[in-house]
């Protein structure tokens, strides 16, 4: 790296290890309902980890490049913050995909693989919302903020665009890539005859992760072959390569705790880590770290920190409340919504989901594929319409709701309920205001652990 660089890694490191322990984390972990709960969540290492704020070149990296090349924030309490470090993302924190159509052949792949190598291997690529050199930037908004005309005549020609100290220019760069990304998510992105849909995700609460690991596959499989009161419910189990089940991920498409943190570091944050690959900088595709940023056992510390959670639990209750929430438990029962946020799943007490997918409907249709591992033997995974069922233990601390934050209240999330869905959805409409009240009332006693702020110094 330049002196520069160096210079400011290393002054950089130094206050930034200062900076990591500003958020306290609970060191008591789980609720008492499960086995797997109270692993190492009160790890130094892996909490320095999580909170860690990474830059290029980061001096806490081994033998790897730090940050990036291309990533969606600096460190994983970035965007799993709400409630507290480890809770879910704003709106403003969702990943972005790009995913061809089903119908795109593959000709029309290996066209859009000269626009992001990742279509080589996969019909959606993550469209990073960062790279940490400048011309990743310039890549980004041109691919998305012009007509496609002039797409088509800037895209060979940014890579001669190469430095400018003019801050008038960089100004100018950042309005136009702002300006047209809200029409997109509607109209999607167009190269050619192939028109890529733009779609988004929004990052998950992690509290009681550590609690949805250990469910034994067993009582999930129990949860599809269900007989209750609400026929039209019919989920099913995320089945992935080699058969195993699907339990994280908004499809259901990361089979436990470990490959969702370890892909995270590679995908999200750009890290070189065992067996995952940073994520492909689409201007340097055959790039590669030349080496580790985490080691296994670093990676597994972290890993054993997400596991070790807290799971969310109710909120205490005061007077006359507890007849209020029970009135609210009985009426999310009677809506329906039983049929799929299950109170109890296998062990664990008030996850309120049964982890299978079930079809949403078209108005959530969305066939991109974020973190999967599918294979030959996969066939299992998630279709376009359907959703794994969130767990809704945290809700409170947990909004914005459904799969891209696009719902801002109970109410939106509801009414977007279509498929199997749509007769718990009018059942939950037909319910009089104080009937939806209590509802609501119950559901915000959903609460994430309690947090303590500001800084401990270990």
């Amino acid at each position: 790296m330049s002196q520069h660089r160096a210079g400011i890694g290393a002054v950089a490191g130094g206050l930034l290890a200062l900076g990591t322990l500003a958020w306290i984390v609970p060191m008591a972990s789980g609720s008492g309902t499960a086995a797997g709960e109270g692993a190492d969540g009160g790890d130094v290492v892996g909490r320095e980890l999580f909170l860690r704020e990474w830059i290029a070149d980061d001096p806490r990296a081994h033998d790897g490049d730090g940050l990036g090349p291309v990533y969606n924030d600096t460190s994983c309490v970035a965007c799993h913050n709400l409630g507290g470090p480890g809770g879910g993302g704003p709106a403003t924190k969702n990943v972005e995909l790009l995913t061809a159509p089903a119908e795109a052949d593959a000709i029309d792949l290996v066209n859009l693989a000269r626009v992001h190598r990742g279509f080589r291997g996969s019909r959606s690529v993550v469209l990073h919302q960062f790279g940490t050199d400048r011309e990743y930037d310039t890549w980004r908004w041109t691919l998305l903020g012009h007509p496609p005309r002039e797409r088509a005549r800037l895209l060979p020609t940014i890579f001669n665009d190469r430095e400018t100290d003019r801050a008038e220019d960089e100004i100018a760069r950042i309005n136009v890539r702002m300006g047209p990304l809200a029409r997109l998510l509607d109209r999607g992105v167009r190269f050619g005859g192939t028109r890529l849909l733009l779609s988004r995700r929004n990052p998950p609460p992690l509290f009681g992760t550590g609690l949805i690991d250990a469910i034994p596959d067993a009582a999930i499989e129990a949860g599809a072959k269900r007989q209750d009161d609400f026929p039209e419910v019919h989920g099913r189990v995320s089945r992935l390569k080699g058969g195993r089940i699907g339990r994280f991920g908004w499809k259901a498409q990361i089979p436990d705790l470990r490959e969702f943190v370890f892909t995270a570091c590679a995908n999200e944050l750009g890290l070189e880590v065992p067996d995952h690959h940073q994520a492909i900088h689409p201007l340097n595709p055959e790039a590669q770290a030349k080496g580790f940023d985490l080691t296994a056992d670093e990676c597994e510390r972290l890993v054993a920190f997400v596991r070790g959670l807290r799971g969310p639990e109710p909120a205490p209750t005061v007077g006359d409340t507890d007849a209020i929430l029970e009135a609210g438990r009985d009426a999310f029962a009677t809506a329906g919504c039983v049929a799929c946020h299950l109170p109890k799943l296998g062990p664990v007490e008030g996850v309120y989901s049964d982890l299978l997918l079930h079809d949403m409907g078209r108005e959530l249709s969305d066939a991109g594929s974020y973190y999967s591992i599918a294979g030959p033997d996969s066939p299992g995974l998630a279709l376009a319409q359907e959703w794994r069922t969130p767990p809704l233990w945290g809700f409170r601390d947990s909004g914005p709701y459904l799969h891209d934050g696009r719902a801002r209240t109970l109410d939106e999330a509801v009414a977007q309920h279509g498929g199997e869905a749509t007769a718990s959805a009018v059942r939950y409409f037909k319910l009089p205001p104080k009937g939806r009240q209590l509802i609501q009332t119950f559901l915000r006693s959903l609460a994430v652990p309690a947090q303590v702020l500001p800084a401990r110094a270990d």
